[in-house]
């Protein structure tokens, strides 16, 4: 087929035209321009940076502490409250939530929102985290705790009357001991939600119900990606339980007496996929801690359904030390642990911080308190060990 150039007119018409509308688009921004606070939308995770602003980050000179604002160009994080939850301090009180306001020299704090909870409704022992949840514009606060013989998962605000989620089969409290309940948030999927922009899932774990001595650990991921304040149910739950169990037959006999907890969750990048883990640690035995790690998936079908999964990525075991030999020793026990992820290296992934407390008591009554802090670096394994790689190898 024989073909031919445009004439060169033709070109130079275009170019024209293109100027043209070049400048019809620009009039508007001219005679309208955006204003201060808001910044360009993002299109992925990162893409705008949050602390935008047409005047170049520039603020007025602070004459004194806190007099200034620092983050007032900031859209994501423009400042931050304290969430509490006060215990029941006396058997007539109530359980209560309160958030409080820093003052602009960081001295005092001032409650500015607060629910207290009738006698039925105690919330003795609790866990809470904060996140974009169900809505992009701020953070909410999601609570878990014990309702019935369940584990109940609540927003401080929007306050409901039920728990948003209902998980089952909560482990009976154990002789002095304390509901064994942790909570996590994190985006761990990086999908978009239903109003186009990135939420947070919410992570529970939990000892459910067990035999012979053995309690299982139960992690349950809620998306909420379909949710919003109105509606605030999460749209999708996704559950696995752990490959081993609670240690409970050794806080029965006091080898584990819990402070605090005896499991703990905690979200990092550990992978350097782009996207949070998660990693839960529990007592499987008194000497030993075990540590699984997860990743959470979703992947949309050619025929539009959904398919969420929490696959096993590693997992590592920590021998706990015990005190000194004391020929009068009377006892030795571990109390608690924690766990907190952070780059701590800088070398661009996510580490693990794991705090464990150990205690002995010698003849003569006198206890001594050992606090252990561990940290766990990862690397990607080159052959894959697990069923979704890229698998953990994980080194203390």
């Amino acid at each position: 087929m024989n073909t031919r150039p445009f004439p060169r007119r033709r070109l130079m018409g275009g170019h024209r035209l293109q100027r043209l509308l070049s400048l019809i688009a620009l009039v508007p921004m001219l005679l309208f321009p955006l204003p201060a606070d808001v910044a360009p939308l993002a299109t992925s995770p990162g893409e705008t940076d949050p602390g935008w602003s047409p005047t170049a980050y520039i603020a007025p000179a602070a004459t004194g502490p806190g007099e200034t604002d620092p983050a007032r160009y900031y859209a994501e994080w423009p400042d931050d409250e304290v969430f509490a939850a006060m215990p029941v301090l006396a058997a007539d009180s109530k359980s209560k939530f309160s958030v409080y306001a820093p003052s602009s020299d960081l001295t005092t704090l001032g409650e500015i929102d607060s629910s207290s909870f009738g006698t039925a409704d105690q919330h003795d022992a609790i866990a809470a985290a904060s996140g974009r949840i169900l809505t992009a514009t701020h953070e909410s606060v999601v609570h878990a705790y014990r309702s019935g013989s369940n584990v109940g998962v609540s927003f401080f605000r929007p306050s409901t009357t039920s728990p948003v989620s209902t998980l089952p089969n909560l482990a009976s409290r154990l002789a002095d001991s304390t509901d064994f309940l942790d909570v996590a948030v994190a985006d761990l999927d990086g999908s978009r939600a239903v109003d186009g922009d990135y939420r947070d899932e919410v992570v529970v774990v939990y000892a459910q119900l067990g035999a012979g001595g053995r309690l299982p650990v139960q992690l349950t991921v809620l998306d909420f990606g379909q949710s919003s304040e109105s509606a605030p149910t999460p749209s999708a739950v996704t559950t696995t339980t752990m490959p081993a169990a609670i240690d409970s037959a050794s806080i029965s006999s006091g080898l584990i007496k819990p402070a605090d907890n005896v499991l703990a969750v905690a979200t990092g990048d550990f992978d350097l996929s782009g996207l949070p883990e998660i990693a839960l640690a529990y007592f499987a035995s008194w000497t030993v801690l075990r540590i699984d790690f997860f990743r959470y998936s979703v992947t949309v079908n050619a025929d539009g359904t959904v398919q969420r999964k929490l696959d096993t990525i590693g997992s590592s075991s920590i021998t706990l030390p015990l005190d000194p030999y004391d020929p009068y020793a009377y006892g030795w026990w571990t109390e608690t642990l924690s766990l907190a992820a952070g780059d701590l290296d800088g070398d661009g992934r996510d580490d693990l911080a794991v705090g464990t407390v150990s205690a002995i008591e010698s003849g003569f009554r006198s206890y001594t308190q050992s606090v252990n802090v561990r940290k766990l670096q990862f690397t990607n394994q080159t052959v894959p060990t697990c069923s979704a790689p890229p698998c953990l190898t994980v080194t203390q």
